[in-house]
């Protein structure tokens, strides 16, 4: 049998296969693939095959957590390579450019542990916690949250 990327026009078919699948083993709302979605799928080399596609859809669909298939979370596609000739310059920051732009690490951690436990109304473990969307033990993220000093109480 050709390989995947032999075979295109079969991506379709087989992702909405493996949205179906998905559905029932997650025991989630089915979410079908947008032919947007498809189209990016179309756009990958696909080295690991039928598999690697089965395995994205299943990861975009617990993303997506029934309402719709995470695609583009599920397989980022590499940037396409820079043509030497046209390189552009980087740009030079000033000290207070950089502070003013950057958050600190922690600040950063901070912020995405809150998106996440918004995204989940404050449920940290489970199917549908924030540890599995963050793809960390509900006991670290628990950690995590006591560390950086997030209000749980006011999420939900």
């Amino acid at each position: 049998m050709p390989s995947l990327r032999e075979r295109e026009e079969d991506i379709a078919d087989l992702t909405e296969h493996f949205a179906r699948k998905a559905s029932e083993k997650l025991g989630l709302p089915l979410a079908l693939p947008t032919a947007q979605q498809i189209n990016y799928l179309k756009k990958y080399n696909w080295p690991g095959n039928v598999r690697e596609l089965q395995v994205i859809v299943e990861r975009a669909a617990i993303l997506g957590q029934g309402n719709f298939l995470a695609i583009e979370e599920s397989l980022v596609l590499p940037l396409p390579s820079l043509d030497r000739g046209a390189c552009a310059v980087p740009q030079v920051y000033s000290r207070t450019q950089v502070s003013t732009e950057f958050l600190t690490l922690n600040e950063a951690l901070k912020l995405h542990i809150t998106k996440a436990l918004v995204h989940c109304r404050g449920r940290v473990e489970g199917p549908f916690g924030a540890a599995q969307l963050l793809a960390i033990n509900p006991n670290t993220l628990r950690s995590k949250i006591k560390a950086l000093g997030i209000n749980k109480a006011t999420i939900r």
